[in-house]
């Protein structure tokens, strides 16, 4: 009787530890952050003096973006751009400029919304193919 007595106490103290441990465990770790509560708004990373080239199948430039700086925010998988600067190029025309104060560019990298201040601008050779145009808000969409 004596031994299951003992047997009793050892299996109640070892069950008191291992709560203890976990309880103690639990506190002391920080908890692992869900993927659906509490994301973050803040840049997942920024490039400064940003700039990237689209190429068609011909190898010719389609379109030039850049920027005074990129930030990528991953919870909803865009891009926004401080001051950015658009290029678009057509074989046999002029290109056309869109620039503006800040920029979005959506999860599908297939539209750019440009806001404050844009200016669209196509130089060309002759004059027929000058102009100019603002506006406080353009939607590119990209092909």
């Amino acid at each position: 009787m004596a031994l299951d007595l003992r047997r009793g106490l050892l299996a109640v103290l070892l069950l008191m530890a291992a709560i203890a441990s976990w309880w103690l465990l639990q506190r002391v770790t920080e908890p692992t952050p869900s993927l659906t509560a509490g994301e973050s708004r803040e840049p997942s990373y920024y490039i400064g003096n940003f700039e990237a080239t689209v190429m068609n199948e011909g190898g010719q430039r389609k379109y030039t973006l850049a920027a005074d700086t990129m930030q990528h925010f991953e919870y909803n998988d865009t891009l926004r751009l401080d001051k950015p600067h658009l290029i678009r190029y057509k074989v046999g025309r002029v290109p056309i400029h869109a620039r503006a104060d800040l920029a979005w560019f959506d999860d599908n990298k297939k539209e750019i919304i440009m806001t404050g201040n844009v200016k669209i601008t196509r130089t060309g050779s002759s004059s027929d193919q000058n102009s100019e145009m603002s506006t406080p808000k353009l939607r590119i969409l990209l092909d």
